[in-house]
């Protein structure tokens, strides 16, 4: 039977958002013992019958080995079937379509690459024959490459297929999927570098690059054409990252997270270097001109990015670990999202992941900065444990949603004062559930979830539905979160 948390009688209202009525709800499924105690599991899937997840197993960093798990909502598992080391397979994960499990696999040798779709049922079964995407031999000296894109609604997926043979000419292929994994079209390209995909919604393909002297270059592949376009960054300081964040209106809008001065900074072998600006460039296809609006970190921003007290007349805007986390696109516009993650290393190994602050902006179909939101956290934990801080953003129908656990204590915290630090399954914890709309209104709900974290991000399940998978040192559940 499941049991309806109550929500926390306090509504936080950050950064001058506009209020609606409280009206998300939280039910959750029994409680049993954790799935894994290393948090690194990742969703597949989910239906009345079972969730279906891949988890990974050994030593520290070195999680080699992958299993396909079956539970129910009681996480009791209900089959399981390894899926080999990660150094010998890839499993990028898949989806859960009606009673299939589909994943989309990938091996790579010295004999070349394999590209398919394995088919499952919900007792982890092989069903029917494997489903190829791509089969490419070679020989030892020959190099291959394989990278996919998701649209936003998750309906369709890309594929891109690199080989780079020692005797023949490079050939480069992309290939439009469903869900299911069943092609829609696959068409050979002219090889281009790409670091990134980017799939809207209709179908379209972009490969984007940028490469170290600042050019950028965008190809755009629909089934029957392959368009390219490009430009050239800022020379203004250095550029630490990029982001390819919206294709749509004649328009491509890319982000890039920008250090005017190299600052000395506590020392971390895994972080985001310090960023003192996010710029995000607008190019017109048709004219071919391109864009550019700055937008540096104001005193507000920088404060709640890093956990400090509101002050004024601060010497410096810039953000110690940042990096460009996300980004959503929509109909009118696109959001960026930015925190800080970095490590700390002890004697030469991990001894300390954090992840603070989380800024969100939005920007419009032109690439104008319209407004920015900052909430204030600070998460801290083993790094190999880091999967229970892995949160992300979601679409919903009305805007992006966030889930993700903060102390219990920050419940009432002003939003102009630091949070207090927030470590998953050592505190005792709360849900917020952040929504957010294109005009910059929105609200926070909080829901009390014991000493739980949530390992991963909110798994969409229909129409304003996502389950999470709450986790604590000693026990676990499975939760039902609805935007009404």
């Amino acid at each position: 039977m499941m049991k309806k948390i109550v929500s926390v009688a306090v509504m936080l209202l950050m950064g001058g958002m506009m209020a609606f009525a409280q009206n998300a709800t939280l039910k959750t499924e029994p409680l049993g013992k954790p799935l894994a105690d290393d948090y690194s599991q990742k969703f597949i899937g989910a239906n009345s019958q079972g969730v279906v997840l891949l988890e990974y197993s050994g030593f520290g960093y070195l999680r080699t080995n992958q299993a396909l798990v079956c539970y129910d909502y009681a996480q009791n598992e209900l089959a399981r079937v390894d899926m080999g080391k990660t150094k010998e397979v890839n499993c990028y994960g898949g989806f859960l379509n009606d009673n299939n499990v589909d994943l989309l696999m990938m091996t790579e040798n010295d004999n070349g690459m394999r590209v398919w779709r394995e088919r499952r049922d919900m007792s982890l079964k092989e069903k029917g024959e494997q489903l190829v995407l791509a089969d490419f031999k070679g020989q030892k000296g020959d190099e291959f490459f394989f990278a996919m894109g998701t649209s936003n609604d998750q309906q369709l997926l890309a594929g891109v297929f690199v080989a780079s043979r020692k005797t023949q000419e490079p050939e480069m292929w992309v290939g439009l999927y469903s869900r299911e994994l069943n092609e829609y079209w696959k068409m050979k390209i002219t090889p281009t570098p790409c670091s990134q995909v980017y799939v809207t919604d209709s179908g379209e393909v972009v490969l984007s690059y940028v490469s170290d002297k600042g050019l950028c270059s965008f190809t755009v592949v629909d089934g029957e054409n392959e368009n390219h376009y490009g430009f050239r960054l800022l020379d203004e300081g250095k550029v630490n990252e990029t982001r390819m964040i919206r294709y749509g209106d004649g328009k491509i809008l890319l982000a890039s997270a920008l250090q005017e001065e190299k600052r000395t900074i506590m020392p971390a072998k895994e972080g985001g270097p310090n960023i003192d600006r996010i710029d995000i460039y607008c190019y017109n296809i048709e004219s071919g001109k391109t864009n550019v609006v700055k937008h540096t970190f104001t005193d507000q921003e920088t404060a709640r990015l890093r956990n400090e007290k509101d002050k004024s007349g601060m010497k410096h805007h810039w953000v110690p670990f940042g990096n460009i986390q996300q980004s959503i696109a929509d109909a009118t516009g696109a959001y960026v999202m930015v925190d800080q993650m970095w490590t700390i290393y002890t004697d030469g190994f991990p001894s300390d992941f954090n992840r603070v602050g989380m800024m969100v902006m939005r920007v419009n179909a032109d690439g104008q900065v319209q407004w920015s939101r900052v909430w204030r956290m600070e998460n801290n934990c083993h790094p190999n444990l880091k999967g229970i801080m892995s949160y992300r953003w979601q679409p919903y129908s009305e805007g992006i949603m966030l889930a993700v656990a903060t102390h219990v204590k920050n419940a009432d915290t002003p939003e102009e004062k630091s949070v207090k630090p927030f470590k998953p399954t050592k505190h005792d914890a709360l849900l917020s559930v952040i929504r957010l709309k294109a005009d910059g209104s929105g609200n926070r709900e909080n829901f009390n979830i014991d000493d739980q974290g949530i390992i991963g991000s909110a798994h969409p399940m229909g129409s304003d539905k996502y389950l999470l998978l709450l986790s604590g040192s000693r026990k676990g559940q499975f939760a039902h979160l609805e935007l009404k």
